[in-house]
């Protein structure tokens, strides 16, 4: 959904779906570790598709060896520290900060300086074109301390389309009331 104007909508739906996807993984014992638009496939009806799962592993693998893309990374993996479900929700928060700036959550003049901002994962200052909720979730899923992000993709999933609900709500209130006041100019 949404138009050429405004594609926030239909790329909050796609990254549900990609939610989605990241949930059934970790109910079935596996972390993606690479969730990035590049590995997002939109079908020909629009059906949405996770993809590249070379570098997915079982949760509670001990493999730290370093993997996945430097700019969504998450700090326990450019720290080599221990990873799970919340690690994908990192790279779900830094796949919705992109789509809420238009670039990466981390970025710098080389590998190494984005691997340092990887690990130190500070805290975005949206400007205030972005929505309040949306850029609250986009840096709660990207914090540095793990148990301070949403406690899963299915929760991630949530409050994005809890976000698309009360957007749907706030546009109809809001044509209601120019509609008042068009009754109103008119009597």
């Amino acid at each position: 959904e949404g138009d050429d104007g405004d594609r926030l909508v239909g790329h909050l739906q796609i990254l549900a779906t990609v939610s989605n996807a990241v949930h059934f993984a970790h109910k079935h014992g596996i972390l993606h570790r690479d969730i990035k638009p590049d590995n997002v496939l939109i079908g020909t009806f629009g059906d949405v598709y996770l993809a590249d799962w070379g570098v997915a592993c079982h949760l509670g693998d001990e493999d730290r060896s370093l993997c996945g893309t430097p700019s969504f990374m998450a700090p326990e993996m450019a720290l080599g520290e221990r990873m799970d479900e919340r690690t994908d929700v990192y790279l779900l928060g830094a796949v919705l900060h992109l789509i809420l700036t238009g670039v990466p959550r981390h970025d710098g003049p080389d590998v190494a300086a984005v691997l340092q901002h990887a690990a130190a994962s500070p805290s975005f200052d949206y400007p205030d074109d972005v929505p309040a909720e949306l850029a609250d979730l986009a840096n709660r899923a990207c914090h540095v301390d793990p148990s301070e992000r949403p406690a899963g993709a299915k929760a991630f999933r949530a409050a994005l389309t809890d976000y698309l609900r009360h957007r749907d709500s706030a546009a109809l209130a809001a044509q209601a009331e120019r509609r008042l006041g068009s009754i109103r100019r008119l009597a």
